[in-house]
């Protein structure tokens, strides 16, 4: 799997791009939006599983295809419903409270997320 930590603002708000090589000269773009609760840590962790990194949409043929007329290919919305369903959004708890975290009863929370837009572009 694939982490990314993503600093967030007071509010518990980021934004982050993300890119997806996906043959040679060709690779996704998932601009990432997450809208909170804030963490504790003002961290959150964007997983994404291999899988959704080296498996290719159903599509793949169709979108290669259009990629090499367009400069940039925007995915529709079934598509990017189908990447979120598989991406996780937790904040990260520092080391140093760990413990004390877990004594309380507490476990991460899970972060709201919408990505915005993907695109696949030649690169």
């Amino acid at each position: 799997m694939f982490i990314f930590r993503i600093t967030t603002d007071g509010y518990g708000m980021a934004h982050q791009m993300i890119r997806v090589r996906r043959d040679d000269n060709i690779e996704q773009l998932l601009d990432i939006y997450i809208d909170g609760p804030p963490p504790l840590s003002r961290n959150w962790l964007v997983i994404i599983p291999n899988s959704l990194i080296l498996d290719r949409p159903e599509n793949w043929h169709n979108i290669r295809d259009m990629v090499q007329q367009l400069p940039l290919y925007p995915l529709v919305q079934q598509e990017l419903n189908s990447i979120a369903r598989r991406i996780i959004v937790v904040e990260e708890i520092p080391a140093a409270i760990q413990h004390w975290y877990r004594l309380h009863g507490n476990s991460p929370r899970y972060g709201n997320f919408r990505i915005t837009s993907s695109y696949v572009r030649i690169s």
